[in-house]
């Protein structure tokens, strides 16, 4: 039987998904999603919280994004010292909470920066993105005990939506940069062929031959091969090679 707490969980996760999936649309590079997941926030969480992220990767932490300066601020002065929740919770995944700046000791450098930025809690919330990222979500408040038992419950929901969109927003750049790279290739392709016809025409060798003639060309030059291709072509005909057709959908 289903308690009222699961129901908080669900109505919490799902305001979550609806939220990160809108953002997704409405901004669909990592970098800008990233940026949106920190800005809402405080929509999710509860009132007065500020937001950053932090990403590790490779042993190295980074924030990717924050919702203020000053949460950047004080995110750089646990990277510098390796200590501090969101720190905590990237490395390690275990969820920090900190209800009170002025007497919590377990990071007394973080919490002295923190506390001369004006931010009197904090908590770091873990969540994995997969293929060995790991991210946390780093909340700070203005106001003491501000992450209490519904606040955190609302947080965790969050930040496993947040990495679960994340990796659906990584998975979309990597179709699109695919996508450029085919559209380019689909470009260049043309433009070298036409140069081959020209060297095995000139030359009187195969295909085979044209080809080992103009990337021996392009090493020794260090220019991409399509553009030596184009300035092949262009200084024998005096303008530059025809682009291929564009194709439209009927």
């Amino acid at each position: 039987m289903h308690t009222e707490e699961d129901f908080d969980e669900f109505k919490d996760r799902h305001a979550a998904t609806v939220a990160l999936q809108a953002s997704l649309l409405e901004n669909p590079t990592v970098e800008a999603f990233l940026q949106a997941v920190a800005d809402r926030a405080a929509e999710h969480v509860g009132s007065h919280t500020a937001c950053s992220v932090t990403i590790l990767a490779n042993g190295a932490y980074q924030c990717a994004a924050s919702s203020e300066d000053d949460v950047l601020k004080a995110d750089l002065v646990e990277y510098q010292t390796l200590s501090g929740p969101c720190v905590e919770a990237a490395s390690s995944g275990v969820e920090s909470v900190v209800t009170d700046m002025r007497s919590d000791t377990r990071w007394p450098e973080w919490a002295s920066a923190s506390l001369r930025l004006g931010f009197r809690s904090a908590a770091g919330v873990p969540a994995d993105t997969g293929d060995g990222v790991k991210m946390a979500l780093d909340l700070y408040s203005t106001d003491l005990e501000a992450f209490g038992e519904a606040e955190m419950r609302r947080a965790r929901a969050y930040a496993e939506e947040a990495a679960r969109t994340l990796r659906l927003c990584r998975a979309l750049a990597e179709q699109a940069t695919l996508a450029e790279q085919l559209q380019a290739a689909l470009t260049s392709r043309p433009v070298i062929d036409q140069a081959l016809g020209v060297i095995m025409a000139q030359s009187r060798v195969s295909a085979d031959e044209a080809f080992q003639v103009l990337t021996a060309a392009s090493q020794h030059r260090n220019v991409k091969l399509r553009e030596l291709a184009g300035q092949l072509i262009e200084s024998l005909t005096g303008h530059a090679p025809g682009e291929p057709p564009t194709f439209r959908k009927g």
